[in-house]
């Protein structure tokens, strides 16, 4: 089989979990074209280039980011990856973290 990069990941949603965590979810691509070794999450408060990075395990369809800032809006980027390197990148989608409230 000959490896090349991936298809697009498909299906990128995130949600607001709490006031400081997004849950976000993916489907694998149609087109693996080979083995997937990672996706790489990408995400920032602007729409700017993206500014922090996760590496995530090829096995994975969601992650949680946690300890973000609150009535924040994040701007969530991914790409799935070969061993040939990235597929195209996807998103973003948006989402707001909620306002801490104190009980």
């Amino acid at each position: 089989m000959i490896t090349l990069v991936p298809g697009q990941t498909q299906s990128l949603t995130a949600n607001a979990v709490s006031h400081n965590n997004i849950q976000v979810s993916w489907q694998t691509p149609e087109k693996q074209n080979g083995k997937l070794t990672k996706y790489m999450l990408y995400y920032n408060s602007s729409h700017e280039l993206p500014s922090v990075t996760v590496a995530i395990a090829a096995s994975e369809t969601k992650y949680e980011l946690t300890n973000l800032t609150g009535n924040t809006t994040f701007f969530i980027w991914i790409s799935a990856h070969t061993s040939k390197g990235p597929g195209p990148l996807v998103g973003p989608v948006i989402v707001t973290t909620g306002l801490w409230r104190i009980s």
